[in-house]
């Protein structure tokens, strides 16, 4: 019966010319063979519209089915772990394969839709073209069928994913496929994952990396080092590129040659990457690798060379300018300043991490920071972690507009003070992971559109059901 595409029609017994009369192969492969009880389990023949249904032999029940196939059951389970119990998927794959719930009153076609997702979960879990993080048949049915532990772009839940929005035509081949395209999020991993090899003129992209220049200035924020459209001295920005254009190339819309742009960007971003894995945890020598990267564009590759061998965050330091271990260390310069090198001013103001009280209403920034928005935005990565549920602006109301959108500078940064230390104030007192610059406790679907929704259980004592009561409360929220 072809159920591809549509809703099968519950109300029609399927009759024995309909089902699949020949997918087994007999002992000389010549004859194929009529499909037998248990066929949902032969993962050598790919599921088809067309083959859909139990084969003509086959007499079993939904119940008999269900009970033969243990990955049903644990595909079930772990659909329960999704914010919505899965509701979206198991509408969309009833539309697929047939309703093989109580409700369809017809045991045929129930029974048939319960053969259909059988086939489905043990095709998708013994395929030989999807990723796997565990052994390589995966003997433990389902495992990787759903759950974001081991999500990858060609894993068995994408797949089954695909199979969700796109019905049969989506199933991955049954024999080995050649891999002509790494995903987006592959392509990513693959240079990040490469961050500590010291970077070259040479460099081209991985031939399964087709990303275009714009992805890959995206995905590896490549604006922290060259600055973006939106700041304020633009000129400082074009001569920064057309500096780093004689060094990788030309990386500019400009550039006819997509590929060749594209190319330089990869190197641009190899070079990011190298930089980005410098800087220590606490970012206190982050102003000396942004002059590093400074220094690249007009000397190239050379200016990297200090950090070529070191294996800290730190550049390689010469032996000969190490002192003998008895050698008394010079005095202290009068005046001199005693905050680490590459450090700011205002990087020993930012009282908005102090938790050891409770804020209580919105001071904005106290005398003596003068710091802009952007830069208390940038030292609170926090804000990077918002929970989507919460809509932004229930936080302006109490916090004030913080976003570009604000056109008086000191309202912004007063704005953003005042949520940088809510914020922080909220992650200290978390019940887990407290301290760690996220506002965790919100269930985030891993799924793609139209399944990738958020939720907040208000009653979890979650930070971001603290942060949501904040949203609608104020401050009082936090003293409750």
């Amino acid at each position: 019966m072809n159920i591809h595409c549509q809703p099968m029609n519950i109300g029609m017994a399927t009759t024995p010319h309909q089902r699949e009369t020949g997918s087994t192969l007999s002992k000389d492969d010549s004859n194929p063979l009529p499909l037998a009880s248990g066929d949902e389990k032969l993962t050598q023949f790919k599921p088809t519209a067309a083959t859909a249904g139990r084969p003509m032999n086959d007499d079993r029940g939904a119940a008999q089915i269900y009970d033969a196939n243990p990955i049903i059951q644990r595909f079930f389970d772990t659909l329960q772990s999704l914010p919505d119990g899965g509701h979206n998927i198991l509408k969309h794959l009833k539309n697929h394969l047939g309703d093989w719930t109580a409700n369809n009153r017809n045991v045929t076609s129930r029974a048939d839709a319960t053969f259909n997702l059988a086939r489905l979960l043990n095709y998708l879990d013994k395929n030989i073209n999807l990723y796997r993080t565990n052994e390589a048949l995966n003997p433990s049915e389902a495992n990787n069928l759903t759950g974001n532990e081991d999500y990858h772009p060609r894993s068995e839940f994408a797949g089954l994913m695909k199979f969700v929005l796109y019905g049969y035509s989506s199933l991955p081949d049954v024999h080995p496929t050649p891999l002509t395209e790494w995903s987006l999020i592959e392509s990513t991993t693959e240079l990040k994952n490469n961050a500590s090899a010291f970077p070259n003129a040479e460099e081209k992209r991985p031939p399964l990396d087709r990303r275009s220049a714009f992805e890959i200035y995206e995905q590896h924020n490549i604006v922290d080092f060259v600055g973006s459209h939106e700041q304020e001295d633009l000129s400082a920005r074009e001569q920064l590129l057309g500096r780093l254009k004689w060094v990788i190339g030309n990386l500019r819309s400009d550039n006819p040659n997509k590929e060749a742009q594209a190319d330089a960007t990869y190197r641009l971003a190899r070079v990011t990457e190298f930089l980005n894995s410098k800087i220590k945890p606490d970012k206190s020598n982050l102003e000396t690798i942004k002059d590093t990267f400074i220094a690249f564009s007009h000397q190239g590759y050379p200016a990297l060379e200090k950090y070529r061998y070191s294996d800290s965050y730190g550049p390689k330091v010469a032996q000969d300018n190490i002192p003998p271990k008895d050698t008394p260390l010079p005095p202290a310069t009068a005046g001199a300043s005693n905050r680490p090198d590459g450090q700011s001013p205002f990087d020993f103001i930012e009282t908005e991490k102090d938790t050891f009280s409770v804020p209580t209403h919105a001071t904005g920034r106290p005398e003596g920071d003068t710091r802009t928005a952007d830069q208390i935005i940038k030292a609170n990565p926090i804000f990077n972690y918002l929970p989507r549920s919460i809509p932004v602006k229930n936080l302006y109301t109490h916090l004030g507009d913080w976003s570009i959108n604000n056109p008086d500078p000191k309202q912004r940064a007063d704005a953003a003070y005042n949520a940088a230390q809510v914020l922080n104030s909220i992650d200290a007192r978390g019940l887990k992971n407290s301290g760690n610059g996220r506002i965790n406790g919100e269930y985030v679907s891993f799924l793609p559109p139209p399944f990738d929704g958020a939720q907040i259980d208000d009653n979890d004592g979650s930070e971001a059901a603290l942060l949501k009561k904040f949203s609608e409360k104020g401050y009082s929220a936090l003293t409750e």
